[in-house]
């Protein structure tokens, strides 16, 4: 095994070890040495990948993007990014009840705790912006283009809003995603104009 990807799997390790015990036990339970004693590694070791617990967590949330990531690239070419992108989310999302549970429980810490949530939009941002070349080639566009970035960061917050849904429980992640996506390929509401009431009045209820 070259060193290279020896190195990815320990990060890897300690990524996923994180989010398993920050599910069940919380931020403020969950120490560096617990994490290491899962991840199978000593705590020297943990510390020359992540600078902090909760660098670790976010880490996880990154390794599901690049899953995510890889197999958006695999998609047939003739396919709509609604469609590939939707497809690679599915082909992605664990069929493994705990492994469900654990996501919406680390879900429900990442959007109640506010250090991890800041922590987590900023990720989210840079997750989006890895993913915009893949997104311009597919749409035949410069990554440069204003099109192409409009288009990855709505389908983000497309993402960020099924994940909310989820983990307040008013959706499925698979559900909310879908019908969010399917709300910006039919333009989300932006074009909608009132056809009550007068123009510039205030929308009661």
């Amino acid at each position: 095994m070259r060193r290279s990807e020896a190195k990815q799997r320990t990060e890897e390790q300690i990524a996923r070890a994180a989010a398993e015990l920050f599910a069940v036990q919380g931020v403020a339970r969950t120490t560096v040495e617990q994490i290491a004693q899962l991840a199978g590694v000593s705590e020297r070791t943990f510390f020359r990948y992540f600078p902090t617990k909760e660098d670790a967590v976010l880490s996880y949330i990154w390794l599901r993007a690049d899953e995510v990531r890889a197999a958006l690239r695999d998609r047939p070419a003739h396919e709509s990014l609604a469609d590939a992108f939707l497809a690679a989310v599915r082909a992605t999302t664990s069929p493994d009840h705990e492994a469900v549970e654990r996501d919406r429980a680390m879900l429900r810490l990442l959007r109640d705790t506010p250090t991890l949530r800041a922590r987590w939009l900023v990720a989210g941002w840079e997750t989006a912006a890895s993913f915009v070349p893949l997104v311009a080639d597919r749409l035949e566009l410069d990554p440069s283009s204003l099109l192409a970035r409009v288009s990855t960061n709505a389908l983000f917050v497309a993402v960020q809003t099924a994940l909310e849904a989820e983990a307040d429980g008013s959706y499925t992640f698979e559900v909310a995603l879908e019908s969010a996506v399917r709300m910006l390929e039919s333009g989300a509401g932006l074009g909608f104009r009132p056809t009550t009431g007068q123009e510039g009045s205030p929308r009661s209820g």
